[in-house]
């Protein structure tokens, strides 16, 4: 499966919780980031985040776009990462423009230490 064709043969690990990044208390203590931002709340009730994922290899065969609340209700998260270094590629994220504007990453492409897939 050519999954990145980019990348090198041995495929970059995937994060799919910022819990693996704990030291301690803090949640972010071991990111490989010099700036490792927060993990905001975006809250999907009434005033909810819009989620959207761009055409991306890690989604293949995955609708993208806006994300399909019947397609990935199960999968969306009410953290984002948000204020970190500027990773190398933005797969996935949310906005919230309702009461208070706010935006982060749900699903991201990181180079710190090497190659990681950080959500």
């Amino acid at each position: 499966m050519t999954w990145l064709p980019n990348w090198p043969a041995v495929q970059p690990p995937i994060f799919l919780a910022p819990e693996v990044f704990a030291e301690g208390r803090q949640i972010r203590g071991v990111a490989p980031l010099s700036n490792k931002g927060s993990l905001a709340r975006l809250g999907g009730w009434l005033y909810h985040k819009d989620e959207w994922a761009k055409p991306h290899p890690l989604f293949e065969g995955l609708p993208t776009g806006l994300l399909d609340y019947a397609y990935y209700r199960e999968l969306i998260p009410d953290q984002v990462w948000a204020g970190q270094d500027v990773p190398a590629e933005a797969v996935a994220g949310a906005n919230d423009c309702s009461i208070a504007y706010s935006s982060g990453l749900l699903l991201s492409v990181a180079f710190g230490w090497g190659r990681a897939v950080s959500s």
